[in-house]
């Protein structure tokens, strides 16, 4: 009991430190921006200036979302074709085609893979070439989420690399960002125990990141083999 309430006060000093991180510096930053918007609006080119605080904001949003494991998310159920479609549905168009085949229900933590998919599409928008396109199909007992695009990929060699906390893509993918984009989706995939794959692009098929996640939790999964 005692270590459960540690862990507990554990979880929400975090959860506070989080919530006070991401107020203090995208406050400021959001001010910053505003003020270069207006100067530009009055003919002075702040171009290269916006893009450098729009990148300090999308770097502070994946550290926050590194730090947030989402361990503490309640697991529902909830298909992936819902889930993708609820976070990209009104952004869908010509260089953003969603292809959805996973209507089944499966035990997720809906928030955590929610930021999965949108740092997989992130990844895709900034590394790779459009148009990106989401599917979503089930195969045996998985249900999969793949993100393909139409961009060089990366090397089946750096994929284990690339995976981990703050590594950087090849010189075939953009430098941009602070490297924690995979790191994310293959945390999501760990608490889900799925998986997380590599299809590289080749003469039959564009490079593509493909999230398998289990219909069924483990415990169900093995209370089904025990009948």
């Amino acid at each position: 009991p005692g270590l459960g309430r540690q862990l507990r006060s554990n979880v929400q000093e975090r959860e506070l430190m989080l919530a006070g991180l991401s107020h203090d510096l995208r406050s400021p930053l959001a001010r910053i921006q505003a003020a270069l918007e207006l100067r530009a609006a009055d003919g002075e080119d702040w171009s290269e200036t916006l893009n450098d605080v729009r990148e300090i904001d999308h770097i502070v949003g994946q550290c926050i979302d590194f730090a947030r494991d989402g361990q503490d998310e309640p697991v529902q159920q909830a298909s992936l074709d819902g889930i993708v479609a609820a976070a990209l549905g009104a952004s869908a168009g010509p260089d953003l085609r969603l292809e959805l085949a996973a209507p089944q229900p499966l035990p997720v933590r809906v928030c955590a893979l929610r930021r999965a998919l949108l740092n997989l599409v992130d990844n895709a928008r900034v590394h790779g070439q459009p148009p990106i396109v989401v599917r979503t199909y089930v195969r045996g007992g998985t249900a999969v989420l793949a993100v393909e695009d139409g961009g060089e990929g990366i090397a089946p060699e750096a994929w284990d690399r690339l995976r981990r906390p703050f590594a950087r893509a090849s010189s075939a993918r953009s430098p941009r960002g602070c490297g924690l984009g995979l790191a994310i989706v293959q945390r999501v995939a760990d608490m889900h125990d799925g998986s997380l794959q590599l299809h590289p692009r080749s003469a039959q098929q564009r490079f593509a990141i493909a999230l398998h996640l289990p219909l069924a939790s483990r415990s169900e999964a093995e209370r089904s083999r025990q009948r």
